[in-house]
């Protein structure tokens, strides 16, 4: 098993050592800390993406689509290129 040598590889394995310890030695209560710091963890992230996505539909209907004009693709001819 290849391991990261990095911090944050290191950070990774000190928190399922924490997340072990906590079901072994606590048990159901320890399930539910994990489960409640979860939740704390998981809260403000997903408040700020909910935020982010209106952010990003307000940026987007204020961009003005409907003046762009694609126009008609080349002839062939124009293509050719000249000797």
């Amino acid at each position: 098993m290849y391991r990261q040598r990095t911090p944050a590889g290191l950070l990774g394995r000190l928190r399922r050592r924490a997340g072990r310890l906590f079901i072994v030695l606590a048990g159901d209560a320890g399930l539910a800390v994990l489960q409640e710091v979860i939740t704390v963890v998981g809260l403000p992230m997903f408040i700020l993406v909910f935020i982010m996505m209106f952010a990003l539909y307000r940026g987007l209907s204020q961009e003005e689509l409907s003046e762009v004009r694609v126009g008609s693709p080349p002839r062939q001819e124009e293509l050719k290129p000249e000797d």
